[in-house]
């Protein structure tokens, strides 16, 4: 497991490497939650930007999988301000967005995400990027 360059790794109890779902439609959160817990993973959510922003400045967890599109502060907003943050700018975020214009995508990469996932997506292609992220 890693954690953000810079940012030492919250003491916690599980040594499961802990990912923050920031997503503002809470089926998509409670459906990506219960497939990264039944892979071994302990989770932890955001409703929006702002809510996603200060829980990984609190938990410096070891991904962030954002949604783009959330009401108040955007995951690309999100992103930047994540990265922007020498507290947690070493925690690879994925986006995880219905847009899917090869503009948008390349938007993200260039704002720092380390995967794009176009919405919607297999659950196991989310596991593999997420494993493939977290080492």
């Amino acid at each position: 497991m890693r954690s953000g360059a810079g940012a030492p790794r919250r003491w916690r109890e599980s040594h499961m490497a802990l990912i923050l779902v920031a997503d503002d439609d809470p089926d998509i959160a409670r459906l990506v939650a219960f497939h990264l817990k039944y892979n071994g993973y302990e989770v932890t959510l955001a409703r929006d930007g702002t809510e996603a922003l200060a829980r990984a400045r609190e938990t410096a967890p070891d991904l962030i999988l954002l949604d783009w599109m959330m009401p108040g502060m955007d995951g690309l907003e999100c992103l930047t301000a994540l990265k922007g943050d020498p507290a947690t700018r070493g925690i690879p975020v994925v986006l995880m967005t219905a847009r899917a214009q090869q503009a948008d995508v390349q938007a993200g990469i260039a704002a720092g995400a380390a995967a794009y996932l176009v919405k919607p997506f297999e659950l196991d292609h989310l596991i593999r990027t997420v494993k493939e992220a977290v080492g």
